[in-house]
């Protein structure tokens, strides 16, 4: 049986629900002890009745499914959009109370504790997501070593495709708590110590993903050898291991065969559903025939759905989670005269802070083209739903912010052409728009900080420049129609430019430090929105200084954040839950040891 990508097809759908209960069972026979799998209970499945070519990639389809995230919805987002941009300079949570809100308010304001509770949506459900999706990897390895019917080259591709989602897993729980354990396809046990540093295990997962993995593969969102190359790569620059990174950076560049998309907002397109830049995806479906009406959106991309107003005209009647902070949007606008960011004044007196005036008037200064199809903005088009109408679109409207997010909603014109949006009638808003998790772009920005710290600055702005050389280009701007007076004097309808756009490249790198900062920059407007910033401030060991001077003057922009601060060597990471910690006791002593501070 050939292998589809969780989402590819319809069909898959239910193989995926199959291989789920087939790894919930072997999770269930794996934690009994070795006694009990020396019996092969009659009538019962277990990793040696599923040792075919068959069982092997319906469990890895289960392993893939784990990347959409399954549990509180928000809080495993397979962009950790809670995790990566909530507590960082670029976005605000928006609901200030809810069932939903609870705990992500606590995350913006560096007050989660470690007592999360078992009602809310927190971190905790990021924690047993990433368990649950290690444990479907670790049922393929253990499996396919024993499958009939493969050869070795097949075994090894099957192996390193689970290794390479074992890695990603294991990362996700490393840059989010710091003290994650590392589960082995042996442990059986899994009350295991966090105490062990597990990048080597992680990079040893992934560099056999790397030589073991095909160049290609036939299904969208199947992760090839340039998936294994970038990920190990980003693996070494959160280490700040910038000569091991490079080598594996320029191999991507030279011989993936990967490229910028013509235009930015192609990666953000529902009906792209791979683009030349995507290295790693996941991949979402909405209206699979074997859902119910009830359930249509649940392959959907559901941790990232409730970022819009609510009704009033605008594209979902959800909520309002997920807004771009005021100082995300100063630092798109550019210098008037050259077009390059505003590194020292870029959030003084800078776009507005309120769109409820009826003469409300937008920002007339020049700005990176790439705002636009990051946040949604008062008085604009917001995608094809029509002009932004500000206050309208935001509900409740205190501590909100005014910008909404973008670039995971879906075009209006979509939802009947392609079936891209769920028939579901209490989510509305659930889409089949994709997520990537590394783009081409992401890898350029970093061979760009590697060129900055061990190589050449001359290269280092050469990468700088193709990314805002892509942005530049007049063909992906936001367009809005215009009734222009002709000379003849009668009017006709002109496209012009949403707003007043102006971004150049650099002419220079004059010192290490220029470039350093600019390649950081870049990434920030980049990359926006996606769940990296607050990871990048981190792994650059500069997020308390950057967050507690955002915080200076944001906390006079929007209430909640008043008086708030980041504690150094504390708000790095997420609590590990108290009841984590609990469980993992063994012989009266627990084995996860909790982070810093909490």
């Amino acid at each position: 049986m050939q292998l589809q990508s969780i989402i590819i097809e319809k069909n898959k759908q239910m193989n995926a629900i199959k291989a789920f209960l087939l790894t919930s069972l072997i999770g269930i026979f794996s934690q009994c002890g070795e006694d009990f799998l020396d019996v092969q209970p009659q009538g019962k499945l277990n990793e040696m009745t599923i040792a075919s070519e068959k069982g092997v990639k319906e469990l890895l389809v289960s392993a893939y499914a784990e990347l959409r995230g399954h549990g509180r919805w928000w809080s495993v987002a397979p962009s950790n959009w809670m995790y990566g941009d909530i507590p960082s300079d670029d976005a605000y949570v928006g609901e200030r109370a809810g069932d939903a809100s609870n705990l992500m308010n606590e995350i913006e304001e560096y007050t989660l504790t470690a007592v999360q509770g078992s009602s809310t949506i927190g971190p905790q459900d990021k924690w047993q997501s990433v368990f649950k999706g290690i444990s479907r990897c670790n049922a393929v390895i253990r499996t396919v070593r024993n499958a009939d019917g493969l050869s070795d080259g097949d075994v090894k591709a099957l192996e390193a495709e689970a290794r390479f989602l074992r890695a990603h897993f294991h990362f996700e729980g490393k840059k989010i708590f710091n003290k994650f354990p590392f589960i082995a396809e042996t442990v059986t046990d899994f009350r295991v110590s966090n105490k062990e540093d597990i990048w080597p295990l992680i990079e040893a997962d992934l560099q056999f993903a790397y030589e073991n993995l095909p160049e290609v593969q036939e299904e969208i969102a199947r992760v090839t050898k340039w998936s294994a190359a970038a990920l190990l790569a980003k693996a070494h620059l959160f280490q700040n291991d910038y000569t091991a990174a490079k080598p594996i950076l320029d191999d991507i560049i030279a011989n993936s065969g990967r490229s910028l998309t013509p235009k930015f907002y192609d990666n953000f397109n529902e009906v792209n559903r791979v683009t030349s830049e995507d290295l790693f995806i996941v991949n979402f479906s909405v209206n699979d025939p074997a859902r119910s009406t009830w359930d249509y959106g649940y392959e959907g991309n559901i941790g990232e759905y409730d970022f819009m107003g609510w009704d009033a005209g605008g594209p979902s009647w959800g909520g309002t989670l997920f807004k771009g902070s005021y100082n995300l949007a100063n630092a798109f606008r550019t210098d008037p005269l050259t077009g390059l960011p505003l590194f020292d004044s870029y959030n003084e007196n800078g776009l507005p802070t309120d769109d409820t005036a009826s003469d409300f008037v937008p920002y007339q200064g020049t700005l990176d083209p790439r705002i636009d199809h990051t946040l949604g903005r008062a008085g604009l088009p917001y995608l094809d739903w029509g002009i932004h109408a500000g206050q309208a679109w935001r509900g409740w409207v205190s501590d909100f912010g005014i910008y909404n997010s973008k670039k995971r909603w879906y075009r209006k014109e979509n939802t009947n052409k392609y079936n891209r949006e769920d028939h579901m009638w209490w989510l509305m808003g659930l889409n089949a728009n994709n997520y990537s998790f590394i783009r081409y772009a992401d890898v350029l920005l970093w061979a760009a900080e590697c060129e900055v710290e061990i190589g050449s600055l001359d290269k280092a702005r050469e990468y700088v420049n193709e990314v805002r050389g892509r942005a530049a280009n007049p063909a992906g701007m936001v367009k809005i129609y215009k009734k222009e007076l002709h000379p003849g004097g009668y009017y006709q309808d002109s496209t012009v430019n949403a707003a007043n756009y102006l971004i150049r490249e650099y002419p220079s790198f004059p010192d290490k430090e220029y470039a350093r900062r600019a390649v950081r920059w870049e990434r920030r407007l980049e990359l926006a929105m996606e769940g990296h910033r607050f990871f990048d401030l981190v792994r650059w060991g500069i997020a308390a200084e950057t967050i507690n001077t955002y915080l200076t003057v944001e906390g006079t922009r929007v209430n909640h954040l008043s008086g708030v601060h980041f504690v150094e060597n504390k708000n790095e990471y997420q609590p590990i839950d108290s009841k984590e910690i609990e469980l993992s006791t063994k012989d009266g002593v627990p084995q996860l040891e909790q982070n810093n501070g909490f």
